[in-house]
């Protein structure tokens, strides 16, 4: 059972605000034409009960039904808003899963789902910078590699020297070691 029913406050009472709103405009708009017709037509004198219920029940069945469709544009509008976001988040989230770090989440400035934005283009700079990192380590070793061979090709093995590079190498790796210590996998 859910304890909390209040996960994202700007976001959840932003759209709990404007959905109350939108109703209470229908309600007010409906209650409103209806209260001012029907004094109208007793004002007449000219109305007997049942013709004012009738006028009543056709009388708000043409506002809720303009209002309505209203309601319908404004909501479809105004989940732009939000579906907008999301299938920018869904492609970029494809384009992760291919290995591409080249983008990020672009979205507009009346666009919800800022924040949710923002975390996730801050997650791909930092794997973009851990890829980054781990390339030009790999890169490191493999001229320290290169540096080895041509030591043995050439037959100048100098103890001192193999050494050294092979701390250099150990450090490289350690370094891409600790990288795997930023994802937990289990």
């Amino acid at each position: 059972m859910r304890k909390k029913y209040i996960s994202q406050s700007n976001f959840q009472w932003h759209y709990a605000l404007f959905l109350f709103l939108l109703m209470l405009v229908i309600t007010l708009f409906v209650s409103l034409s209806v209260y001012f017709t029907l004094w109208i037509e007793l004002l007449k004198g000219e109305v007997f009960f049942e013709d004012m219920i009738v006028k009543t029940g056709k009388l708000v069945a043409e506002k809720i039904g303009v209002l309505l469709i209203l309601e319908a544009i404004l909501c479809f509008l105004f989940s732009h808003r939000i579906a907008g976001p999301i299938s920018r988040i869904e492609k970029i989230i494809g384009l992760l899963r291919q290995g591409d770090l080249s983008r990020d989440v672009q979205i507009r400035k009346t666009d919800e789902l800022t924040g949710f934005v923002n975390e996730i283009n801050q997650l791909v700079f930092i794997l973009r910078e851990w890829v980054k990192k781990e390339r030009n380590l790999i890169q490191d070793i493999r001229g320290k590699i290169d540096v080895l061979n041509g030591l043995l090709i050439e037959e100048k093995i100098d103890k001192r020297e193999i050494l050294m590079i092979r701390k250099e190498i150990e450090k490289s790796i350690n370094s891409l070691e600790e990288g795997k210590g930023h994802f937990k996998l289990e």
